[in-house]
């Protein structure tokens, strides 16, 4: 149990590691960033797919095996397309990124506010409860 927990601290720290680099790379060299991301996005699509789409065709006796046949096939294009056109992909990116951005955003804030609710419809019952005990 300690090898796993050591494990998974190692783990976290590398991850940390390269995140604060990576995070440090884009700003010095945005460009490159967006340019190697949409080409690591493209290749990864690409191989993701074909790898897909070879499931599929062996498993054609198991059920469902067209929806993994179709999901390779959008993953080969979407690759394609973002290798053929890196501008348009980057700017997708840029999309993808603000609406996450502002669905996590509203998220957060009713979780705080159904959090802050929570915390205040608990007081406000152990406040009745001592109330009520008093006037018994």
């Amino acid at each position: 149990m300690q090898q796993l927990l050591s494990n998974y601290r190692t783990m976290f720290l590398f991850r940390g590691i390269f995140a604060v680099l990576f995070g440090i790379v884009a700003l010095v060299l945005p460009k490159m960033t967006l340019s190697a991301l949409v080409f690591v996005f493209g290749v990864f699509a690409v191989i993701s797919g074909i790898t897909a789409v070879a499931a599929a065709l062996r498993n054609t006796g198991v059920q469902g095996w067209g929806f993994l046949l179709f999901e390779g096939i959008l993953g080969i294009l979407a690759g394609a397309i973002a290798l053929a056109w890196p501008g348009i992909t980057a700017l997708a990116f840029l999309y993808l990124l603000a609406f996450w951005a502002i669905l996590t955003g509203i998220v957060w804030l009713i979780g705080v506010y159904a959090i802050l609710f929570g915390v205040m419809y608990i007081g406000a019952y152990f406040e009745s409860r001592s109330l009520a005990s008093s006037l018994a």
